[in-house]
């Protein structure tokens, strides 16, 4: 054995290894974070808590959620369900030219690869998936978003950012993480809660604005404060690894699409699952009408493309 060699082994740092992740001694109140959260997920596996930081808990008043909860004046998806319109592939197996969600949608493309269900729209467009009024089966190449999980996960407190989502393995590129679930509420109702976040620091709102100009045209907003899933603890990064595209499967009203996250590029073991706030094209012009909040909202993602604010 060389002089190299003998010192990887002492070390951990041969390069046959594989990276792991430290775990400290959790505290009653990660215990309780952990049975809280496990209690509440049902599509997918268990997910772990770390905090070797504070004494930081469960957020308050929060409930884990799976689905939306549909705020007053809101309409739900079993009542939207009803517009839907199925493609009637036979023996449950869609092909880009031969399905209906493919040609009317996507013009006979697949949304997905077959082999590896990786995403193969490029964003800014729009998933549609096929829905409850299809025929295909649940293992149908187009409904990826509604199989179960089986992603590895762990929330993990970190020393300036709070809360964070980091992965237990390795997460290809281009697939699909999860939904940004919560409260969906009117955009009037979102001005008026906004005004209250903004001095508390909370930065859970989410417009669905796919289809508008601008935020005056936005009908509906996507608030994870209190009701949420482990998206809801996703950071902001300059230098993000998760893209967003707007993906509708079970209603046919554009405006209440799901706001889906896919990975942009793969993501290694311990790291952090970040999107970028400002979305998915950061330009100058979005930076010029950012300029009054830049005090406000200071970024902590430490990547080298930081540009110093969020929002």
């Amino acid at each position: 054995m060389t002089l190299v060699e003998k010192f990887q082994q002492q070390t951990g740092f041969a390069s046959n290894k594989k990276p792991k992740i430290i775990i400290p001694i959790p505290s009653p109140k990660v215990l309780e974070f952990e049975r809280f959260l496990n209690r509440s997920i049902k599509n997918g596996p268990p997910i772990s808590v770390i905090n070797d930081i504070d004494d930081a808990g469960i957020p308050s008043n929060f409930t884990y959620v799976e689905n939306y909860v549909y705020g007053e004046g809101v309409p739900c998806r079993i009542d939207l369900s009803e517009r839907l319109v199925g493609c009637r592939c036979k023996e449950g197996y869609c092909t880009a030219k031969g399905c209906s969600c493919f040609t009317e949608h996507t013009g006979a493309r697949l949304n997905y690869d077959r082999t590896t269900f990786q995403v193969m729209l490029k964003p800014g467009n729009v998933i549609y998936e096929c829905n409850s009024k299809c025929t295909c089966l649940s293992n149908c190449v187009n409904r990826v978003s509604q199989r179960r999980s089986d992603l590895s996960l762990m929330i993990k407190r970190f020393p300036k950012k709070g809360w964070g989502v980091i992965t237990r393995r390795k997460i290809p590129e281009r697939v699909f993480v999860t939904y940004y679930y919560g409260e969906i509420i009117k955009s009037t109702e979102a001005d008026r809660r906004g005004s209250q976040y903004d001095t508390k620091g909370l930065t859970y709102l989410f417009d669905l604005d796919y289809n508008a100009e601008d935020h005056d045209e936005c009908a509906y907003t996507v608030d994870a404060t209190y009701f949420g899933n482990f998206s809801r603890f996703f950071n902001h990064s300059c230098d993000p690894n998760l893209v967003v595209y707007p993906l509708i499967n079970d209603n046919a009203d554009i405006r209440l699409h799901h706001i889906a996250f896919f990975t942009s590029r793969e993501i290694q073991v311990g790291e952090e699952l970040t999107f970028n706030y400002f979305g998915n094209f950061y330009n100058e012009e979005v930076e010029s009408g950012l300029s009054k909040i830049k005090e406000k909202y200071v970024c902590k993602c430490g990547s080298t493309k930081c540009i110093g604010y969020f929002h």
